[in-house]
């Protein structure tokens, strides 16, 4: 193997194991992102009045 072929794919792997990182921590932001906006939903739900039900 020459120089310029183990170049290349060195720079192929390194793409890919950066690549991989930013979708992991993507996928972490974005989860939680979602479940703060799951808690701030269910705050803002608020009891249905069953008063006036009977």
């Amino acid at each position: 193997m020459s120089d310029i072929n183990l170049l290349a794919i060195g720079c192929v792997v390194s793409f890919i194991a950066a690549a991989g990182s930013y979708v992991y921590i993507r996928e972490c932001y974005t989860a939680e992102e979602m479940a703060v906006k799951a808690k701030v939903r269910d705050a803002d739900v608020q009891s249905p009045k069953l008063r006036g039900a009977a």
